[in-house]
Order: structure tokens, then sequence, then C-alpha cells
């Protein structure tokens, strides 16, 4: 029985198609070879070329709850979880990022919502016997519990970060509280309010500036300190003086996360659905505002020209920090995708679903076009592992044969 070329071509295609998007379609340095397309079938299927630079590579599961946090420190990656409905139960626990085996427990914490990791020393906040929040400090070679910071009376943290060998908190009381990470001295808290039981000559009141809602984030780079709020603001503070600098107005919602670049901007993203980004110069402008999500943003994290969002909606989008466009949307949890994190080309993605998501951040592949100098034809060709959509409307629009060269450098 013979079939047509066309038939012939198209079941060619659908083997091609396959190869590339079968479990290992992200594998470095694997070979696909060229495939010769007619520009009438390249016109109906050119657009399912697109190499994928991002997939699910596996999904760590078991845990006893939602996850909240995620943090890497070398090859381990910190995963903080609910252990009950109320989230009054909470544990840390410490996974090997080559073999994804669970190494061990922090054992479990009273309603803890944060940690950080400095020194090889775990910070993270829990809720004491008194019912008044501290920061307990673990060893991270030992395993041992050190102690713990005094945060203040009926002080609920919500955030823990560090810079500059400094730990930062944020939480209810609106506040900045700033500690020394060899000593455990507190060193400033900023903010308006005044604390029962605090040295006063410790409050930096920074001109009458201060949150009027609970402290949700903290970031610092550069000098400063940034703080989102429930209040919708975020403030700049600097890092040295603890004075404030600059309050950004905008949002429509608590902001929820925050983080930067080193091209001097700042992204946050909040309650409202919407991730704004700042320039972190004066005069601290808007610059733009990412649209999408269909919840309110959750969390944040940064690699290089791409920006990663989890949300609500229980989706991940993959923004372009250059032309502030979203370049990928990926889908898998099935609730609120509640952290992420980010170790060279693997993305990490925490989710109240009780799992975290391992995705592959493939280097892009540039497809480039060539002339034919002595036939009307589109030659494709890999160069650098870069591809943009406008390549494929070329391609599409393009008449001749084109020859697609799907080997990946």
């Amino acid at each position: 029985m013979q079939y047509s070329a066309d038939v012939v071509e198209y079941f060619s295609l659908c083997l091609c198609l396959k190869k590339i998007f079968n479990e290992d379609k992200c594998k470095e340095n694997r070979t696909y070879g060229q495939f010769t397309l007619s520009s009438h079938t390249s016109k109906l299927f050119g657009c399912f070329l697109v190499l994928p630079l991002y997939s699910n590579i596996t999904t760590l599961e078991g845990l006893a709850g939602g996850v909240s946090r995620l943090h890497i420190n070398e090859n381990n990656l910190y995963s903080l979880s609910d252990t009950n409905r109320y989230c009054s139960e909470t544990e840390i626990r410490v996974w090997n990022t080559k073999t994804l085996e669970c190494k061990e427990h922090l054992g479990e914490l009273s309603a803890c919502s944060s940690f950080t990791i400095l020194n090889n020393k775990t910070y993270h906040s829990e809720n004491n016997v008194s019912g008044d929040d501290v920061i307990g400090i673990w060893d991270n070679r030992s395993n041992n519990y050190l102690g713990n910071l005094e945060v203040g009376k009926d002080i609920y943290v919500h955030c823990i970060a560090d810079f500059d060998n400094k730990l930062i908190s944020g939480g209810n009381d609106q506040c900045i509280h700033i500690w020394n990470a060899d000593t455990h001295r507190e060193l400033a808290i900023i903010g308006y309010l005044s604390i029962p039981g605090v040295n006063q000559a410790h409050v930096h009141f920074s001109s009458g500036h201060g949150h009027l809602g609970n402290v949700k984030c903290l970031t610092a780079h550069d000098n400063k300190i940034y703080s989102g709020s429930a209040d919708r603001t975020i403030m700049i503070w600097d890092s040295n003086t603890y004075e404030w600098i600059e309050t950004l107005v905008g949002h429509k919602g608590e902001v929820y996360c925050i983080t930067h670049n080193a091209n001097n901007r700042l992204f946050s993203g909040s309650e409202d659905g919407t991730i704004r980004v700042w320039n972190t110069n004066a005069p601290f402008e808007r610059i733009e505002t990412l649209e999408g999500h269909a919840g309110e943003v959750r969390c944040l994290a940064i690699q290089g020209n791409r920006l990663f969002s989890g949300s609500f909606d229980r989706t991940i989008r993959v923004w372009d920090t250059v032309t502030y466009e979203c370049v990928e949307i990926l889908i898998g949890h099935t609730d609120t995708v509640q952290c992420l994190a980010i170790q060279q080309n693997i993305l990490f993605s925490g989710s109240y679903d009780w799992s975290i998501r391992m995705w592959k951040i493939a280097k892009p592949t540039n497809i480039k076009i060539e002339k034919d100098e002595y036939a009307n034809d589109v030659k494709i060709s890999s160069r650098k592992r870069k591809l943009e959509r406008r390549d494929l409307t070329d391609l599409t629009q393009s008449n001749g044969v084109n020859i697609i060269d799907l080997t990946m450098d």
C-alpha cells in the first residue's frame, strides 16, 4: 500500500514531535538531527516545533502538609510545611538536591511561619509556651537547638531574611527587627511603635515613618532594606543608618513578596494579583505592572533575566525582565503555589497541595533563518540555544522548503 508524500511527511513529523516532547526532552547534548518540511506542512505544524524551556522533572511527595517556605543552601533544600490544618504545628525538612532524599527533620515546631539559613545555622520563627513568638536557632551541622532570640510580647513573626551578616524579621508589630548574626545582639527596631519591654534607644522612628500594617516580606540589597506590608506599601530603608528613604505606593492589596535583580529593579507581588516593577534608585518610580495571574501573587524568584511568580491560581508564570512579557506558564500544582527557590537550572516550587515540584530550566535555542543563495528556500539552523516567537512567525510565513535543525548544542 502506498501513501502520498503529504501523508508520509505528516507521520514523520509526528514521530519527530514525539521525540522532542517525551520524558527526557530537556536532557543536554541530545541530538534529534534534521527534518525537512514543505512550506505547507510548516504552516500547519511550525508552531509545535518550539522546544520546551521548562519541564516538570519530578515531584517530592510524602510531606505532612502544605509547603509554605523553601530555602536552598549549598546542596540542601529546606522546606517548611504545616503538619495540621490550623498551621499550629509545623516542620522543617532537609532534602539533598542531588539525590532528592529527605536527610533530616528539625523536629516539630510551634506555628513556624518563616526561616532563613545563615552561617550554618537555621533561624526560624516559633511560638513559645507563653504564646509569644521567638526566633529559634539550630546548628545545621550537629542538628542541635542553640537557643532563641526574643522578639517581643505578643509579636507574631511573618518573615525572616538576612544580609551582611545581619538577621532581619518583620511581623504584626509593624516593625523591622535587626540582629547581629554573630553576637545575636539586637541592633535596631525600625518603625512607628513603642514596644513594651524594649530599650527605646534601639528604636529608630525614622522621622515618623513606618508601616501601618503587618510586615509581610523583606529583602535587602545594595545598602537598602525593602519591606512589604499589609498596608499595601513597600518601604525602603538605609541598611547602615536604618533611616527611612522612600515609600512605594501603588498596590491595591497586601504586599506578600518582594525580590530584586542586579539592574536596580525591585519586583513586588501582591494580593491584588499583580507584580509591580520599581526603580530602586531615585526617583524610585514604578516602571511596569505585570498582569496575568488569576489570583494573588504569593511568591517570587529571579534568575538572570527571568522572573518566576507563584500564585493562588495554582500556576507559575515566567516573565522576561527586559521586555516584561510573560513567556511561559507552568501548570501542575493543584493548590496555591506558596514558595519558590532556584538552584542553577532547577526551579523548586512548594504548594499547599502537599508537594514540591522540580522544574528543569533549559537553555533557550536560537533559531537562525538563512536564505539559500541558489533556491527560494529557508534554512533553520540551531546556533545558540535560544528561541524567540518572532522566528516562528517568519517560519510559518516563509516559502519553499524549511530545514529544521533540532540539534541541541
